[in-house]
C-alpha cells in the first residue's frame, strides 16, 4: 500500500485496487471513526453523488475502507469554490460538515468532478432541520411470456445497475438512487428457431453486458455505444459460423444507458423503446422494416401497419450473417417523472400506442410496498397477451421519480 497520510488523527493508505483505507488514531478515535461511517452511510442513502463511498469497516480497530475520490484539489481550488460545495453538501443532502476547508476538497478525473472527504467531523441533520430535496431514483420491473406458438421462450431481457462497490446488481425489479456510474436495461427477441432465438438472444445481452462491463465506470459514450453493439453483432455471427445449423443466427436489441444525468437508447430490429414525458408517449426507436417507413411516412396508418404481412420482414437485426449493422442511437437528458418502456414485438402485437397511453394516463392504486413499475407491468404485460399472446411478451418499465 501507498500511504497518503501519517498523521496524529489518522493513518491513510491507498491499495493496488485504488481503495482508501483509513485507520484513526488519537483521541476521540473511537467516536471518530464511529461518526464518519454513520455519515457515509447516511449520503449514500441521499444520494450524494460527490464521496467517498463505505466499502468496509471495523469498528473496535478504528478502521474503513471506502472508494478512491481522487487527488487533492489543494493548491488550485479557491475558498470560494470550497465554501460553495460545502453549502451544497448541507443545502442539499442535510450534512453539515465541521472542518469545511480546501484540504478536504479533491478532484475525480474519471467523475470529473469536485468531491468532499473525511466526515469524521461532521453533522447528520435532522429531517426537521435539513432543507427539503428531492433524490431521483430509477424504479424498474421487468417480465416475459412465452407464447402460445413457441416451444421455448426467444426473448431475453437484462437489467443491471453498478452498486456503490462496483459489483453488479441484477433482477427483475429493483431501484437505483441516480446519478449512477451506469445502469443497463434491455430486451432482445431471438430468431432462428426455438433453441437457436433461445440462444441468439441470450447471447447478445450477455456480451453486451460483459463489453459494458469492460468499461467499468468510464463514461460511456453515444459512438461507443453502436461500436458495442458491432462488436456484440460480430461476437453472434461468429458463434453461428461454428455451428452449421445455425448459419442466420440473429435477434433484435432494443435498450437504454442511463449514466449520470444522461440517458442513450438504441434500438437494432423491431424491439422498441418508449419514453413518456409529460403525459405524451414517444417512440424513440425505429422499427428497421420498410413497412414502418411506409407508416411514419402518413402513406398508411398504424393499424395497416400492425396488420401489414410484412412487418417482421427486418432489413436490419444483429447476426444473421451480414457484415455491419446500423444502430438506432439517440441521447438525451433525463427528467424526474420520465418512464421508459423497452419491449419486444409480443407487447406491440398485442397493444397499440393508444392503449399503451391509456394505461399510462391511468390513476394506478397500489397496494403496499408495490411501485409504479411493477404495476404497469402487470397491466401492459397481461393485455398484451390477453389480445394476442402467439408470440413471447417481453417488457421492462422504467421510472425516473
Amino acid at each position: 500500500m501507498i500511504a497518503l497520510k501519517d498523521g496524529i488523527r489518522s493513518l491513510v493508505r491507498i491499495d493496488f485496487q485504488g481503495r482508501v483505507h483509513k485507520h484513526f488514531r488519537g483521541t476521540g478515535a473511537t467516536e471518530r471513526c464511529a461518526n464518519e461511517i454513520h455519515v457515509l452511510k447516511v449520503l449514500e442513502e441521499r444520494g450524494c453523488p460527490n464521496v467517498p463511498r463505505l466499502l468496509d469497516s471495523d469498528p473496535e480497530e478504528n478502521y474503513i475502507v471506502t472508494t478512491n475520490c481522487g487527488k487533492s484539489a489543494e493548491p488550485t481550488i479557491t475558498k470560494a469554490k470550497s465554501d460553495a460545495l460545502f453549502k451544497e453538501l448541507e443545502e442539499q443532502y442535510g450534512i453539515r460538515h465541521d472542518d469545511p476547508e480546501p484540504r478536504n476538497v479533491t478532484y475525480d478525473q474519471r467523475m470529473g468532478r469536485f468531491c468532499l472527504i473525511d466526515f469524521e467531523l461532521a453533522t447528520v441533520l435532522e429531517i426537521s432541520e435539513a432543507p427539503s430535496t428531492h433524490i431521483d431514483r430509477a424504479q424498474w420491473a421487468a417480465g416475459s411470456n412465452q407464447g402460445r406458438r413457441h416451444l421455448t421462450n426467444q426473448d431475453s431481457f437484462l437489467c443491471f445497475k453498478q452498486n456503490s462497490k462496483g459489483a453488479i446488481f441484477s433482477a427483475e425489479q429493483g431501484e437505483a438512487i441516480l446519478p449512477l456510474p451506469l445502469t443497463f436495461f434491455a430486451v432482445s427477441d431471438g430468431v432462428g428457431g426455438n433453441r437457436g432465438g433461445e440462444f441468439a438472444s441470450s447471447l447478445v445481452l450477455s456480451t453486451m453486458k460483459h463489453l459494458l462491463l469492460e468499461k467499468g465506470n468510464n463514461v460511456v459514450k453515444e459512438e461507443e455505444v453502436e461500436y458495442l453493439l458491432q462488436e456484440t453483432h460480430e461476437n453472434l455471427n461468429k458463434k453461428a459460423q461454428q455451428n452449421a445449423h445455425a448459419a442466420q443466427l440473429s435477434a433484435t436489441f432494443a435498450g437504454i444507458i442511463l449514466q449520470g444525468e444522461s440517458l442513450i437508447w438504441a434500438n437494432v430490429g423491431d424491439s422498441r423503446v418508449y419514453r413518456w414525458r409529460d403525459g405524451e408517449l414517444s417512440q424513440l426507436s425505429r422499427d428497421h422494416n420498410f413497412a414502418f417507413r411506409q407508416w411514419k411516412r402518413g402513406e398508411i396508418s398504424e393499424m395497416q401497419y400492425r396488420m401489414h404481412p410484412r412487418r417482421n420482414v427486418l432489413f436490419d437485426s444483429m447476426g444473421g450473417g451480414h457484415q455491419r449493422i446500423s444502430p438506432e442511437l439517440g441521447l438525451e437528458q433525463w427528467k424526474s417523472g420520465d418512464l421508459y418502456l423497452i419491449c419486444s414485438d409480443g407487447i406491440i402485437d398485442g397493444l397499440s400506442d393508444g392503449k399503451i397511453k391509456y394505461f399510462l394516463k391511468e390513476d394506478l392504486s397500489l397496494e403496499s410496498g408495490e411501485t409504479k413499475a411493477q404495476l404497469l407491468l402487470s397491466k401492459l404485460k397481461e393485455e398484451a397477451v390477453k389480445n394476442d399472446g402467439s408470440d413471447d411478451t417481453t417488457l421492462i418499465v422504467v421510472e425516473i421519480n
